[in-house]
């Protein structure tokens, strides 16, 4: 994917698109010249939509959707020889997301009933579950790179330098049901990433091309998950170790 480059005159596009569930999507993009050696492009998104995944346990509808994007861009012709691209983008998601359709109430499922939670094992195509907490996804992104392309005649060359930032959240209900038995399922992520690309390449009209370059990536990652039980764990067990044995443990 290589992102477009400005134009050199004055263009502007937007569009909008509605759907099912209250989906809202609008798009656009101006771009054109700043110089005679310069040009802009500024691109962003917005897209809206309302829950279709229903929770019982009254806490409203999750999968919705609820992201943007910008992205900017300046380009710099300096000379005949020259070239250097910026390019900026962010971007965020903050969703309710994701449900999950329990298919089948299993052997468990009395026990669940009997710890104070709710199993939802109707039509899977309901779109429907218990649960005792909303679910949560967010992530950002951020980055920038800058591209170089220089040379003169068959010998040219190309340098991409960029950074990026990621953070993300997720938590959700892991046993999908409103019982309290794995309430928080969370997992934090943060990256960072830094990149040289560097390639020269000769395209001359003898017999022999070539391309030489290299590749480097440094990136941080720091990674947290963190999973914890609720109250109703410690009897729920009871109850399978009850199951298996014939008799009541502690």
């Amino acid at each position: 994917i290589i992102t477009r480059l400005p134009d050199s005159q004055f263009h502007a596009m937007f569009d909008a698109t509605l759907g099912s569930y209250n989906d809202r999507l609008l798009r656009g993009r101006i771009s054109g010249p700043m110089s005679a050696s310069s040009a802009y492009s500024l691109s962003g998104s917005i897209d809206r939509r309302d829950g279709y995944f229903k929770d019982l346990s009254g806490g409203g509808k999750i999968n919705d959707r609820d992201r943007w994007d910008l992205r900017g861009q300046l380009l710099f012709n300096p000379s005949d020889s020259v070239r250097i691209r910026v390019i900026a983008d962010t971007s965020k998601i903050d969703e309710v997301c994701c449900g999950v359709v329990n298919l089948l109430n299993g052997p468990t499922g009395a026990l669940i009933q009997a710890v104070g939670g709710q199993i939802y094992t109707g039509n899977p195509f309901d779109r429907a579950e218990y649960l005792d907490k909303s679910p949560v996804n967010t992530i950002d992104n951020d980055g920038l790179s800058v591209q170089t392309d220089f040379g003169t005649g068959a010998l040219k060359f190309k340098s991409i330098t960029a950074v990026r930032h990621q953070n993300a959240d997720y938590d959700y209900d892991t046993d999908f049901t409103s019982a309290r038995l794995v309430p928080t399922n969370l997992n934090q992520q943060d990256i960072d990433t830094v990149t040289e690309e560097f390639r020269a390449t000769h395209e001359g009209d003898g017999p022999v091309k070539w391309m030489v370059g290299g590749y480097y990536v440094h990136e941080n990652v720091s990674y947290d998950s963190h999973i914890a039980y609720g109250a109703s764990m410690r009897p729920y067990v009871t109850g399978l170790i009850a199951a298996q044995t014939g008799s009541p443990t502690v």
